[in-house]
């Protein structure tokens, strides 16, 4: 969601800019533009040398060496000019919604655009064919030096409009390119964002996995000490003498008949202490043969208890 938002106001604001220049430079053209207009209505028109190839309706003078000269009538001038920017990558043309001519008519673009302008549009810019063009088109109102030629219009009144093209890789060069990189760049981070994401995730899930386990785990272990607790509770808590006995031979436990047979004292830690036989410190010791594999020992051994008397014990050791 980042990305795409960054995406889009990235373009947004690229777009706002190229807009902006892009009307920036038709109004600088659409001032040129009225600025000649405006010093040929005011010097009563201007003349040029009569071509033939070119036939401009107007007032001639022939000059001492036998030229003719032509009155070029402000829109007539205007008219011509466009002309020739037709052969460039900024061309403009005259359009009314009552063209005296075809080379006045209006297309459906500007026939919106001029209807827009008797509604109160001052302007109008939009990105046209595709994107590669800019479309910009401004009123044209009639000055005080025109209405002596055109009584039927009040100065400031809309006549028409001058509209103006502008290419836009002419005035924004690589853009096509630049928008594309900046896409591309988005696309990318957004892949890059995806698979950190995924990483992450799988990387997340398999921390769950893991801390479900160790939880699983510890359950079971507590379950299955609770379990052996239990059994060990109700082992110890019959007739047979029982004890447990460590790793290091310490008497860890021992149960009511193993207290009362052997009477053992709070000073005896070791199993030696309490009742030594001949196995004890050899490799027949029970405890060692558990702890070299052996999952149960046997054998008899005689003692002798705290009142003298001497009993035959049969031993079972197994590991615990």
């Amino acid at each position: 969601v980042f990305v795409g938002a960054s995406m889009w106001w990235s373009l947004a604001v690229r777009e706002e800019a190229e807009r902006s220049q892009a009307l920036a430079v038709a109004r600088t053209l659409l001032e040129q533009l009225e600025v000649a207009q405006a010093w040929n209505a005011r010097h009563g028109h201007v003349f040029v040398f009569a071509n033939a190839k070119e036939p401009i309706k107007g007032k001639r003078l022939k000059v001492d060496s036998g030229r003719e000269l032509v009155s070029v009538h402000p829109m007539v001038m205007m008219m011509q000019m466009a002309r020739i920017s037709e052969r460039t990558g900024t061309a403009f043309r005259l359009a009314s919604l009552k063209p005296q001519g075809p080379l006045t008519k209006p297309d459906a673009w500007e026939k919106r655009v001029l209807e827009s302008f008797h509604k109160g549009r001052q302007e109008h810019l939009s990105l046209e064919k595709g994107g590669t063009q800019y479309r910009y088109m401004a009123p044209m109102r009639v000055e005080k030096a025109c209405v002596s030629c055109h009584a039927s219009y009040r100065a400031g009144q809309i006549r028409g409009g001058l509209s103006i093209s502008l290419r836009r890789e002419d005035i924004f060069p690589g853009a096509h390119t630049s928008r594309l990189t900046l896409v591309s760049a988005h696309v990318v981070a957004l892949l890059l964002g995806g698979l950190a994401l995924l990483f992450f995730s799988i990387r997340s899930r398999r921390q769950l996995r893991a801390v479900q386990r160790e939880r699983s785990a510890a359950v079971a272990s507590r379950q299955s000490e609770a379990v052996a607790h239990a059994e060990l509770e109700q082992i110890f808590n019959t007739a047979v003498p029982l004890c447990v006995v460590s790793k290091n031979f310490e008497i860890l436990r021992a149960n009511k008949a193993f207290e009362q047979l052997f009477a053992p004292s709070k000073a005896v830690k070791h199993c030696r202490e309490l009742w030594r036989c001949e196995q004890c410190e050899t490799g027949e010791c029970p405890l060692r043969r558990i702890l070299a594999g052996d999952d149960r020992v046997e054998f008899e051994t005689a003692k002798v208890t705290p009142d003298g008397r001497e009993i035959i014990c049969l031993v079972t050791g197994t590991p615990f």
